[in-house]
C-alpha cells in the first residue's frame, strides 16, 4: 500500500452510457458462473519481473523520497504518492500569483506531514479525505498483447466481443461497466440480473486494477516480486549542461520478461479461476500469432520496462510536485501508438487513468496565470527507459582538482558497467560472435533480490564489442532523426536526457507534426530561438550523439576511434532518410522495396546494421541517387515556399500516374491534377484580386500564386519524367505504385489543431472524440469513412495554425 494509506474503495456503481447495450432483466443469476473482473487485476500481478536494471547497477543507498543529488547510482527506490486535493477550503480554477506564493511552502509542509509515517491516526482520516480517486480512461489491448502477452478483453461464452460499440483494440470505463457490472445474458439468451455481492466483488477487481494504474496499489506490496524506483540521469538542455536531472515524475515498475514457453497468457476464459496450468496446448498455439514469439528467438529475450508517468515526486523532482496533467497525457497517449503504426521506433503507452478531481496547479504558459487541472497518468512501455544522459551523468560530477579521486573514478566506472549491462540485455547480438561475453559477479551476498548484491566487479567485454556498440548506437540515432524528418515530427525537446539508447522515441512533450510545410516550425513555446525547430532536427541528432561520444570517449584509447564512431551519423542519417523519402515519392522500382517496416516491438526490430553498399536496388548509383536528392530537395523549397500540407501532399501525390498526358516526346502533368494537389494541400487564404491583371489563381477558395502553380506544374513534370525513366525500369504498374505509396504516405496525422479540441472535451468529461481519433491514428494509412476524412483528414483552418505548447504538463 502507497503511504500506509488504505486502499481506496470506488464509493458508487459506475453508471453506464452504453445504453444501446443494456437488456431488461428477466432472470436473477445467483450461482457463480458470472462474469468475473478477476482477471484485470491478475494480469499485472502474474508478470514475471526480471528487473535486470536494478539487480546489475548501483542504487541509491538513501532510502527516504526527498529531492536531492544522488551520487554513485544508476536509480533510486521510491514509491508512488497520492494525490491530494489542494489545502485549501474553497477550491477554483485560478488563483493569483501572489497566494500561489504565499501558500507555496505552507502547502508542501502540509503535504510532507500528510505522508509521514508519525502522521497520527486522526491526520491520516483527514487526509483520505483529501484523496482523490483516479478512473480509466482507456487501456490499450494491442500493447497488452505486443508488450505483456496478455489480453485485457474478457472471453467467455456469455460475452460476444461484437458487442463493444468500438474495436477490440483498447477497453475504456464503459467497457469495464457494462462488462461486470450490468445485466449480461447467459448462454441461453436469457438476461441476467447480478445481485450486489457479485457486483461488489467485480467493482473492487476493477478499481484494484486501476490502482495499480495510477499507482494507489504497488505490485511490491501484493506479489512483492519487484521493488519501484526511478532512473537517475542527467542532461545537456538547450545546448548547455544541466546537472542532475532524472525521473522528476516517472516511477518504474519494474522490467518484465516475456515467457515464451509458458502459461503466461491469460484467455480470460471460464471462470477466470481455473488452473494455471490447464489446457497448456491450446494456450501455446494462441502464441504463435505473435510474431515476436518465437522459439528461434533465443538470442534476444524480450525485456520491456513499464513506467508511470505522472505518480508523484522522487528524488529527481527538483521543484514540481511530480504529476502530470490531463493535457499533455492525452497528447502523449495518442502520439506514442500513432508513432508505432507509422513505423517508427517510440515507447508504447499501455493506459491512461485521469483524477475524479481538479487538483493540480499549473501555470501553463509561464504567465502567472495558474489554473488547477486534472492530474493523469500514462502507464508506458519500451524495452528500456535508458538515455545518453544516463551516461552523462557520471562523467560531470567531482571534475575540480580538488575532487579528482577516487570518487570521480567510482563514477566513470559506473558508465563501465552501465555500457555492458546495456550491451549484454539489449546489443545481444554483438556478443554472438565473441567468446567473452560472460559477466563476472560477486554473488556472496545475495540477500536483496531486488537491489545491485550481486555487483558486476568485473567486465570481458571486449574493446571491439564496445566500439561496434558505439557505433550502432549512432546509426540507430541517425535512422531515428531520419524518419522523423520524413514523416514530419518535430520532438520539440531534444535535450540528450530525451534521446534514447536504443533509437526509439521517448518523452513526448511539446511536440508537433508538420501541417502546412514549415523548415522552422517549432511547436515549443519554450524554444523561442529554433534550436528545435524542423530544418534543426539532424544537427542536433548529430550534436548530442558527439556529447555520447565525448562521455564514453575513456573507453576507447584514441581519438582515431571517437572519430570512427562519429562517421557513422551523416552517412547513415543520408542513407536512410533517401531510402524513405524514395519509397514516399514511389521512386523504388519493384513492390518488396516500396514495404516499409511497421509494428516495431522487438529488440531485433531497433536494429541498425553498417551501410557498406549505398546502392539501394539494382541499377541504382550515386549519380542517380544525386538526381533524386536534387528532385526531393526541389520538392521541400517548393513546400517551404508555397507552406503545402506536408502530409496530404503526399498523399495525394500517389494519384498523380493517373494524370499526365503525352506531348512531344514528354509526359504532362494534367492542368486538373494541379488544381487538385494547391485545392487540397495550401492554406484557404481568401482575397480579392482588384487590378485588372492579377498573377494568381483562385483554385476553389485558395488564392494561389502563379509562380507557386508553375513550380509546382515544374516539379511535377521532372518528377514523371523519373518514374518513366528508362534508365530505371518501374515494374510496378501505376494501381501498383498508388497501393504501394499509400502504404508509406499516412492519410492521417496526428494535428495538435484537433488534440487542442479533443482535450478541451476531454475535460469536460466527454472522451468520444478521443477514442475516435485513437481509433484513427493507430490505423493512419487506410482511409476509412467519409465522415472520419471530413472530420480528422483535411488540412487545419489558418484560425487553429501554429498552436504553442508548454513544458508546464
Amino acid at each position: 500500500m502507497v503511504e500506509q494509506q488504505q486502499p481506496l474503495q470506488q464509493e458508487e456503481v459506475l453508471s453506464s452510457s452504453s445504453s444501446n447495450l443494456q437488456k431488461e432483466a428477466t432472470t436473477t443469476f445467483n450461482n457463480q458462473n458470472y462474469m468475473k473482473a478477476d482477471y484485470l487485476p491478475k494480469i499485472l500481478e502474474s508478470l514475471q519481473f526480471v528487473n535486470y536494471f536494478t539487480k546489475e547497477l548501483p542504487s541509491d543507498p538513501t532510502k527516504l523520497n526527498y529531492v536531492r543529488q544522488v551520487p554513485h547510482a544508476c536509480y533510486s527506490y521510491c514509491k508512488p504518492s497520492l494525490l491530494m486535493k489542494p489545502i485549501h477550503e474553497n477550491v477554483t480554477d485560478s488563483t493569483s500569483f501572489l497566494t500561489y506564493f504565499l501558500n507555496l511552502q505552507e502547502r508542501k509542509r502540509k503535504l510532507r506531514d500528510a505522508s509521514s509515517d508519525d502522521s497520527s491516526e486522526e491526520d491520516n482520516n483527514k487526509n483520505n479525505a483529501r484523496v482523490t480517486p483516479f478512473e480509466l480512461i482507456i487501456a490499450s489491448n494491442e500493447v497488452a498483447k505486443d508488450c505483456l502477452q496478455q489480453s485485457l478483453l474478457p472471453k467467455s461464452n456469455n460475452l460476444n466481443e461484437t458487442l463493444l460499440s468500438h474495436n477490440n483494440t483498447y477497453i475504456t470505463k464503459d467497457d469495464l461497466q457494462y462488462f461486470f457490472l450490468q445485466k449480461l445474458q447467459n448462454d441461453n439468451n436469457e438476461n441476467i440480473t447480478m445481485n450486489e455481492e457479485m457486483i461488489k466483488n467485480n467493482q473492487e477487481k476493477i478499481q484494484l486494477f486501476t490502482n495499480y494504474l495510477c499507482g494507489y496499489e504497488t505490485l511490491e506490496n501484493t506479489i512483492k516480486k519487484t521493488k519501484y524506483y526511478a532512473h537517475c540521469y542527467a542532461g545537456h538542455q538547450f545546448g548547455y549542461f544541466a546537472g542532475q536531472l532524472g525521473d522528476g515524475r516517472a516511477i518504474n515498475i519494474g522490467q518484465i520478461k516475456l515467457n515464451h514457453h509458458s502459461s503466461f497468457i491469460l484467455d480470460n476464459n471460464d471462470d477466470n479461476n481455473r488452473d494455471s496450468n490447464t489446457n497448456m496446448e491450446s494456450r501455446l498455439s494462441q502464441q504463435e500469432k505473435y510474431n515476436h514469439i518465437k522459439e528461434e528467438d533465443n538470442l534476444f529475450e524480450q525485456v520491456f520496462e513499464l513506467q508511470m508517468k505522472g505518480a508523484g515526486r522522487t528524488p529527481y523532482s527538483r521543484n514540481g510536485d511530480g504529476r502530470a496533467v490531463l493535457r499533455s497525457s492525452i497528447r502523449e497517449f495518442l502520439c506514442s501508438e500513432f508513432m508505432f503504426h507509422l513505423g517508427i521506433p517510440t515507447s508504447r503507452a499501455l493506459s491512461l487513468v485521469v483524477s475524479k478531481d481538479k487538483v493540480i496547479e499549473r501555470d501553463e504558459f509561464y504567465n502567472r496565470n495558474i489554473k488547477y487541472e486534472f492530474g493523469a497518468i500514462v502507464l508506458r512501455i519500451a524495452s528500456s527507459f535508458i538515455r545518453f544522459g544516463s551516461f552523462e551523468v557520471f562523467l560531470y560530477r567531482f571534475t575540480s582538482s580538488l575532487m579528482e579521486s577516487e570518487e570521480r573514478r567510482e563514477e566513470l566506472k559506473i558508465i563501465d558497467l552501465l555500457v555492458d549491462h546495456v550491451i549484454r540485455h539489449y546489443f545481444p547480438h554483438l556478443l554472438q560472435n565473441s567468446g567473452n561475453d560472460k559477466m563476472i559477479s560477486d554473488s556472496k551476498n545475495d540477500k536483496d533480490e531486488f537491489s545491485n548484491t550481486k555487483k558486476i566487479v568485473k567486465s570481458n567485454l571486449s574493446l571491439t564489442v564496445k566500439l561496434e556498440w558505439a557505433k550502432e548506437v549512432i546509426r540507430r540515432t541517425a535512422k531515428l532523426m531520419s524518419d522523423w524528418q520524413c514523416y514530419g515530427f518535430v520532438h520539440g525537446v531534444m535535450n540528450t536526457d530525451n534521446m534514447s539508447i536504443l533509437g526509439i522515441t521517448i518523452d513526448y512533450g511539446p511536440f508537433g507534426f508538420v501541417d502546412y510545410f514549415n523548415e522552422n516550425f517549432v511547436p515549443n513555446f519554450s524554444d523561442s530561438e529554433g534550436r528545435y525547430r524542423y530544418a534543426n532536427q539532424p544537427e542536433i541528432g548529430y550534436w548530442n550523439c558527439n556529447k555520447l561520444i565525448k562521455t564514453l570517449s575513456h573507453l576507447f584509447p584514441s581519438e582515431k576511434m571517437d572519430d570512427e564512431i562519429r562517421e557513422q551519423y551523416w552517412k547513415h542519417y543520408n542513407y536512410f532518410y533517401l531510402f524513405t523519402m524514395r519509397q514516399k515519392l514511389g521512386l523504388m522500382p519493384n513492390k518488396e522495396l516500396m514495404i516499409r517496416k511497421k509494428n516495431l516491438n522487438r529488440l531485433e526490430d531497433y536494429i541498425v546494421k553498417e551501410v557498406k553498399d549505398e546502392n539501394m536496388f539494382e541499377g541504382d548509383s550515386e549519380r542517380l541517387r544525386k538526381l533524386d536528392l536534387e528532385l526531393i530537395k526541389d520538392l521541400m523549397n517548393w513546400l517551404q515556399e508555397s507552406h503545402a500540407d506536408f502530409t496530404l501532399f503526399f498523399r495525394l501525390l500517389s494519384d498523380v500516374g493517373f494524370y499526365y498526358t503525352k506531348k512531344e516526346e514528354n509526359n504532362i502533368v494534367d492542368e486538373e491534377f494541379v488544381n487538385l494537389m494547391l485545392q487540397k494541400t495550401l492554406p484557404q487564404i481568401v482575397t480579392t484580386c482588384q487590378r485588372s491583371v492579377c498573377s494568381s489563381d483562385t483554385v476553389e477558395g485558395t488564392t494561389v500564386d502563379q509562380e507557386k502553380k508553375n513550380g509546382l506544374m515544374n516539379w511535377l513534370n521532372k518528377y514523371i519524367k523519373r518514374l518513366n525513366s528508362e534508365e530505371i525500369k518501374m515494374e510496378m504498374t501505376r494501381e501498383e505504385r498508388k497501393e504501394r505509396m499509400n502504404e508509406i504516405n499516412p492519410r492521417y496525422v496526428l494535428r495538435n489543431s484537433l488534440v487542442h479540441d479533443i482535450i478541451k472535451e476531454a475535460t469536460e468529461g466527454n472522451y468520444e472524440s478521443f477514442y475516435e481519433y485513437f481509433e484513427v491514428l493507430t490505423d493512419p494509412f487506410s482511409d476509412q469513412s467519409s465522415e472520419r476524412q471530413e472530420k480528422y483528414g483535411r488540412r487545419v483552418p489558418e484560425s487553429k495554425l501554429n498552436i504553442k505548447l508548454s513544458c508546464s504538463s
